[in-house]
């Protein structure tokens, strides 16, 4: 019993403190799924993976979410509707369009057209007088015109190259009904970036080696983060290219002796030719550094040092009505597992962003008191003074008889 009682005070005197990250959401306007942008401070608290992350409504509920990434590069189609000059039919022989081409060269239309389940057959031809026409291209098939999830369908087609300041498409009306030709155009593609997120530098230090002909840079973080880009603006000299190492140190102790090892987490070249902004991969790290090989140059005169993430989102399904909590910070929890995991095609499209707020990190279990034994008493203590008070006044007494008598 003296064993186990000895385990339970040890075991109450020394309990840990814990610790966990929260944030707040915004308020939402009706129930739906979001996209809740993953706040940087709750992406350093949190396991890499988010797996300890975990969304509570007011009522403690566990409200189930899909971990999100928004591609950096995505492609962006937007049709362009051309002026509908006239728009014919005659009963069983043809239907036709005439459309003003505002561009300069042309060898592909966008029709949009009602939903049909027929398969037809149309010409093309072009004119710059509405009056003489010429022929294009003949006999095109136009077919799956039905979109279940639409009322019309979009079909491009493509033809030889030209410059006709009107088009005619005709399309062969001999053996079933009309098409319904809602609008022709063009459809121009683009490329969009996805924005990053900014990590934010607590502090940089600027450190020469001469004998190594080295610059180094050494980053320290506000709080631990995952470097995903990396972007440089030189000021001076106008023209260089100078090799890059981009490493964090680690220090491990053997019998009381520190030793020092570089880990390298990238290697590229700054130059005055590129943009130099570069892509990278790191675990959380707190600080890193960044070391420029100048030989026999002048050193780089850095503007500045930018570093990103490629933000997260959490997909959930919210309610205006509730008030919800997120909580991070477990390194002994796994993942969660939802349902949702089954329809995350279904929930990313059309989902509005919302952001978290509030973010704390507060503790979240008190340490316990171990119960105070009779001698850790004050009125025991206070006891034993008085005893040792009379004890030495006794003695002292006794003393100065003694010597009195001798």
């Amino acid at each position: 019993m003296k064993r186990y009682s000895l385990v339970v005070f040890f075991v109450l005197t020394h309990f840990s403190w814990a610790q966990q990250t929260t944030a707040k959401l915004e308020k939402v306007t009706e129930q739906n799924f979001y996209r809740i942008r993953v706040s940087p401070k709750i992406r350093s608290a949190s396991q890499s993976g988010l797996g300890d992350v975990r969304i509570f409504d007011s009522k403690k509920n566990e409200i189930p979410y899909l971990i999100h990434t928004t591609p950096q590069k995505t492609e962006v189609s937007q049709f362009e509707a051309f002026t509908m000059v006239s728009k014919t039919s005659v009963t069983k022989k043809f239907s036709s369009v005439v459309v003003e081409n505002p561009k300069d060269k042309i060898n592909a239309l966008t029709l949009r057209i009602a939903n049909s389940d027929v398969v037809k057959k149309l010409n093309i031809s072009g004119s710059n007088d509405q009056k003489q026409w010429f022929g294009i291209a003949n006999k095109m098939e136009l077919s799956n015109l039905n979109d279940t999830n639409s009322t019309q369908v979009s079909t491009t087609i493509s033809f030889p190259l030209c410059s006709y300041k009107f088009l005619k498409i005709e399309v062969d009306d001999t053996k079933t009904l009309p098409i319904n030709v809602l609008q022709v155009g063009t459809t121009n593609s683009s490329v969009q970036v996805g924005k990053l997120e900014e990590i934010q530098i607590k502090d940089r230090f600027i450190i020469q080696l001469p004998k190594e002909k080295k610059t180094q840079h050494h980053i320290i973080l506000t709080q631990p983060q995952t470097l995903e880009k990396l972007a440089f603006k030189v000021k001076e000299p106008k023209l260089f290219s100078r090799q890059v190492a981009l490493y964090t140190v680690q220090n491990t102790t053997v019998n009381g002796k520190t030793t020092s090892t570089k880990e390298v987490i990238s290697t590229f070249t700054l130059s005055s030719d590129s943009t130099n902004e570069f892509d990278i991969q790191s675990g959380k790290i707190t600080d890193f550094y960044i070391e420029i090989a100048n030989e026999d140059n002048l050193k780089l005169e850095i503007k500045s040092i930018q570093l990103f993430q490629k933000p997260l989102f959490l997909l959930a399904e919210l309610n205006p009505n509730e008030e919800y909590t997120v909580v991070t910070g477990n390194a002994k929890l796994d993942a969660p597992s939802y349902d949702l995991v089954y329809f995350e095609n279904e929930m990313k499209n059309g989902t509005k962003e919302i952001k978290m707020t509030d973010v704390k990190q507060q503790n979240t279990t008190k340490k316990p008191v171990a119960e105070k034994s009779i001698w850790q008493q004050p009125w025991f203590m206070w006891l034993c003074i008085v005893v040792g008070g009379i004890t030495i006044l006794y003695f002292s007494v006794s003393l100065a008889k003694d010597l009195k008598n001798n």
